[in-house]
């Protein structure tokens, strides 16, 4: 294999460096990012798994719209598709099987159809284009499986309450199901799977107050015929909570992904339970946040939901209860354990895979369900993230919020890891320890750090010593975690910055105002959203900065807008609602003022906006994605004079541009990498070309360069 990877590298990698001249453009490209991954494993919800007859792995990454293939130990070898209705591209994409002679078949379920490719991502047909109820369409296709003795094709046509049966050209064979909750109907049937022996087993789960819950085997050879039944809502024994993914092995033992109680089910094809591993939410360790939380949860749901599903939209986190979106947020995402798991599949070797879709992960297991691998961006090593969310800099450090994993990181600006502090708790620091629930907002003036600890309702005070060590100073707010909402009190603050008087600034997000202190917490003033009389400009205030003049700016997240305001509170201008015309913000978080100029992370378009201190649009800066220079729901950033510094929330990872590279000389480089017809080694040209690819652009290469 040494020698091949030399060959490859050698013979297919051609590179040729020469400077080019480049026109002086005042632009940020990107310089570098951190941490950086022995892969791309970048999903935002991995759903659907497959593997084909040479051991590939492919994944449905249904928010990220696209399918990417890795060897069986985690190398990429190539991806295709985005979003969009074109016939290349992909609009919340599901499930995946793939046949013997490795075709791959794939829901594309918010474009009602399904897609043929062959393995290296070349579309050969569509079936179904436009949405429709008669027997030739499809209305959200999620669930699809093979049966290989016949060549069959069946499909879960969820919205129609059906499952169709087809050859693998797309021709209709049959059909059934109805809506509704009695044998052989269905209310969201999102996954399929057949035995060795030919029988069709289907996953249903609830809609519109509905609730199956369940698996129903059927008999295509006696007219679909129910042969057996098992589930109900719960979290018992022979009981699921959307079950979304079906596997079956070479012994027909089914593996079911029960995703809502966070666990893989073991049967056999009777439906008597084998095995169950992983978790259900434990609520006893959470028991103190929920209690102080509980009440909020219903406004994240009704406020933020809503808003904050453009990140995950696939995932129906407006539909769950406020228990189940407890559980969303909370679960802890320990390798070997799931939150909400999509689907499951195992490879010739047994060896078992595990689409892992709120921790953005694929977890590898043996064929005894012992942990071999996970493949994504989460982690609670240091240096990695689960979710940086917030992000200062001083003049030598950037502090993270790396929210989680309940902490504060630490880096040199190069990416270089140079600390941590933090642990999960509500502790305040009485006791020399530091603790945080969630923490989100952060700043940094005069060797004094400000953490908004979010789900404990207050900020804590911490002390830089020496350059390299926290000391915990004060918490404002109630000491003891709980929510308040006089002043100087919190419910959920999130936005934190400082004056040049030192003066910090805090939104106060469910008490729908902003907050103003001195150095030391004691409360000056408030301004806040009223209803008699009418005034709603601070509801929805998420993020905050303050201009050298004490102008403060407002990313606020329900009215999707900037908003701009005096050191008195009186609003100044219009609202900043869009950056070209028509192209409106969406779900705004952080905020910074440097230069004379405005950042911020507009979350729900994956990108950074530019405006001049009076509104002006002047730049968007990256697009939605995971390659690098691309965002997955960017919530933090921080400017110095040279560069940005982005906490890319959805990818896990802190992204760095810098301003003005494009007028440098700059280098170049060519990858040629060519397939003859007959070339039986494609996948590792692939494979390699894409890593020497990767290992240019992380020094700075653009695929233009």
């Amino acid at each position: 294999m040494k020698r091949l990877v030399k060959h490859l590298l050698t013979s297919l990698c051609v590179v040729a460096f020469f400077p080019a001249m480049a026109m002086a453009v005042e632009s940020y490209k990107f310089e570098r990012m951190f941490p950086v991954l022995q892969q791309p494993w970048y999903f935002i919800s991995p759903s659907g798994l497959a593997t084909d007859s040479k051991g590939f792995v492919y994944i449905v990454d249904m928010n990220g719209n696209n399918i990417q293939k890795f060897t069986s130990d985690g190398f990429f070898v190539t991806r295709w598709g985005k979003y969009g209705n074109k016939p290349d591209e992909f609009y919340q994409p599901t499930k995946i099987v793939i046949d013997d002679d490795d075709y791959l078949y794939v829901t594309d379920s918010l474009n009602h159809s399904v897609k043929k490719f062959n393995s290296d991502g070349k579309l050969i047909a569509t079936w179904g284009v436009t949405e429709g109820t008669d027997p030739n369409h499809f209305s959200r296709p999620k669930g699809i499986a093979i049966d290989r003795k016949n060549k069959v094709i069946y499909v879960a046509d969820s919205n129609n309450y059906r499952i169709k049966k087809l050859d693998t050209d797309g021709n209709l064979l049959g059909l059934w199901g109805t809506n509704g909750n009695g044998d052989g109907e269905f209310q969201d049937p999102r996954a399929v799977a057949v035995d060795s022996q030919g029988y069709v087993y289907v996953a249903d789960g609830e809609k519109d107050g509905v609730s199956n819950h369940r698996i129903q085997k059927f008999d295509p050879n006696d007219n679909f015929k129910l042969k057996a039944k098992w589930g109900t809502k719960g979290s018992g024994e022979y009981e699921f909570i959307e079950p979304n993914g079906i596997f079956i092995d070479k012994n027909d033992n089914i593996y079911v992904a029960d995703a809502n109680n966070h666990r893989i089910k073991i049967f056999n094809t009777s439906g008597m339970l084998i095995a169950t591993w992983g978790d259900v939410f434990d609520k006893i360790k959470y028991d103190y946040i929920t209690s102080q939380n509980s009440s909020l949860f219903g406004l994240i749901q009704t406020f933020f939901v809503p808003q904050l599903e453009v990140f995950q939209p696939g995932l129906h986190v407006s539909q769950l209860t406020k228990d189940e979106l407890t559980e969303f947020l909370l679960k802890d995402g320990k390798d070997g354990t799931f939150n909400k798991p999509l689907d499951i599949v195992a490879d010739n070797n047994g060896n078992i895979y595990v689409a892992d879709s709120v921790n953005q992960r694929i977890q590898k297991f043996t064929p005894q369900k012992e942990l071999l691998s996970v493949w994504g961006s989460t982690s609670s090593k240091e240096g990695m993230f689960k979710n940086p969310v917030s992000m200062a800099s001083d003049a030598q450090y950037i502090y993270v919020t790396d929210s989680k994993n309940h902490r504060i990181q630490r880096f040199t600006k190069d990416g270089r890891f140079a600390g941590q502090w933090g642990e999960q708790g509500s502790g305040d620091g009485t006791d020399g320890k530091i603790q945080f629930q969630f923490p989100t907002g952060i700043a940094v003036k005069d060797n004094l750090l400000y953490v908004a600890d979010s789900f404990n309702h207050r900020i804590h005070k911490l002390i830089i010593k020496n350059n390299n060590i926290l000391e915990h100073s004060a918490v404002w707010g109630n000491k003891d975690a709980t929510k308040g909402t006089g002043d100087g009190k919190f419910q959920l603050p999130l936005g934190v910055t400082v004056d040049d008087a030192g003066n910090v600034y805090v939104t106060d997000l469910f008490n729908f105002r902003v907050q103003k202190f001195d150095p030391n917490g004691v409360y000056i003033r408030k301004w806040e959203a009223s209803f008699f009389p009418p005034n709603l400009d601070f509801m929805g205030a998420t993020g905050i900065a303050v201009d050298d003049a004490g102008n403060m700016y407002i990313a606020n997240s329900m009215k999707d807008c900037v908003q701009k305001f005096d050191s008195a509170g009186n609003k100044i201008g219009k609202d900043w609602t869009e950056g070209l015309p028509g192209d409106k913000l969406k779900c705004l978080f952080g905020i910074t003022v440097k230069n004379g100029f405005v950042y911020v992370a507009d979350t729900g378009k994956s990108c950074i906006r530019q405006f001049t201190a009076d509104g002006v649009f002047v730049q968007n800066i990256g697009k939605p994605g995971s390659s690098l220079g691309e965002f997955s729901a960017p919530v933090g950033i921080t400017v110095d004079s040279e560069r940005i510094y982005v906490a890319d929330t959805g990818n896990n990872r802190i992204q760095v541009f810098r301003k003005g590279l494009d007028t440098d000389k700059k280098m170049k480089a060519i990858i040629v990498a060519g397939r003859r017809l007959d070339n039986s080694i494609w996948n590792e040209t692939q494979m390699n070309a894409n890593f020497a690819y990767r290992a240019l652009m992380y020094q700075g290469f653009s695929k233009d360069s």
